[in-house]
């Protein structure tokens, strides 16, 4: 069993909750939350990165040096 992981069992056996040591583990946790949140996002549609920064220059008043 790896350290820095313990799982909270009833009296007969049965898992009920996991703890899980963020300082030993905390990066491949957050890799890990990383990924579902792409996953939730796979199919949506995407912008070019120009049209979103010329939208948001727009919208705030901003002018860039070309």
């Amino acid at each position: 069993m790896p350290t820095g992981i313990t799982y909270k069992r009833t009296a007969t056996g049965k898992p009920t909750s996991v703890t899980i040591n963020l300082k030993k583990h905390g990066a491949q946790i957050e890799d890990f939350l990383d990924k579902v949140e792409m996953d939730k996002h796979r199919n949506e549609s995407t912008k070019p990165l120009e049209k979103v920064i010329a939208r948001l220059d727009k919208k705030h008043g901003i002018k860039r040096k070309q």
